[in-house]
């Protein structure tokens, strides 16, 4: 009889997990229709990019950036810094850098970073904490707090923002990840003011063998189709 009521347990556990994903992405996916781009001070950390850019199913202390669904699976303490001075241009330097802490309600995470340069710069505070409900099965919340400064005694503006994310793994090499950020579609600043970013991401990460991993990200975006990230890893023998 107690044999029969774990296994009714985790056969419920896997319906409720699959209900929630399907029901968590198409609500996302409607809140979404005039998605942004994504914020360019969001730091890609290593994993990420070796991957094709394909967060939302990568399991790191950089998950506060990309899916807070993730952290549920991510059990170390960690500090971890970012620095990308893209194409050598200081007005594109993204400097960044995240801390994790599992703790009894989850793994909780802080990060921030900074994008540009004295003249303009964009710079954001995110705190997040993910909790694996069950085995196959986490959800995360993120907020954030986002700042943009003009020199030449343009001042400074500032937002707050939403996130939330999942991560799910009904088998031991399939993930499936969903993340969506500022549903609300806040905007920074005045006379322009500027949208922040504001979306929905879904990923896939197959492992068919230890040598052979492919994992595919699709992200809304306004005003433009939907952009496709990819990625596949198969090492000749």
């Amino acid at each position: 009889m107690t044999h029969w009521k774990t296994k009714e347990i985790l056969c419920t556990h896997w319906w409720a997990s699959s209900f929630f994903v399907f029901i968590f992405t198409l609500f996302t996916f409607s809140l979404t229709k005039e998605a942004s781009a994504q914020e360019e001070s969001n730091p890609i950390d290593a994993a990420t990019q070796g991957k094709g850019g394909t967060g939302t199913t990568t399991i790191s202390s950089w998950s506060i950036f990309s899916n807070q669904g993730t952290l549920g699976f991510y059990d170390h303490p960690t500090v971890s810094i970012h620095q990308e001075n893209r194409f050598l241009v200081k007005e594109l330097n993204v400097s960044a850098i995240s801390a994790t802490l599992p703790a009894k309600p989850g793994t909780i995470a802080l990060g921030f970073s900074r994008f540009g340069y004295s003249l303009y710069n964009e710079s954001q505070v995110k705190l997040g904490i993910g909790k694996r409900l069950w085995p196959s099965f986490a959800i995360g919340v993120g907020l954030g707090a986002h700042f943009l400064q003009l020199a030449d005694g343009y001042g400074h503006s500032s937002a707050y923002t939403v996130e939330a994310g999942i991560l799910y793994t009904p088998w031991k090499n399939l993930s499936v990840g969903t993340h969506l950020f500022n549903p609300t579609a806040q905007k920074i600043g005045t006379n322009p003011s500027k949208k922040l970013a504001s979306g929905i991401s879904a990923g896939l990460a197959y492992a068919a063998a230890p040598s052979a991993t492919i994992t595919i990200e699709v992200t809304e975006q306004e005003n433009a189709v939907a952009q496709f990230h990819g990625y596949r890893n198969r090492q000749r023998q």
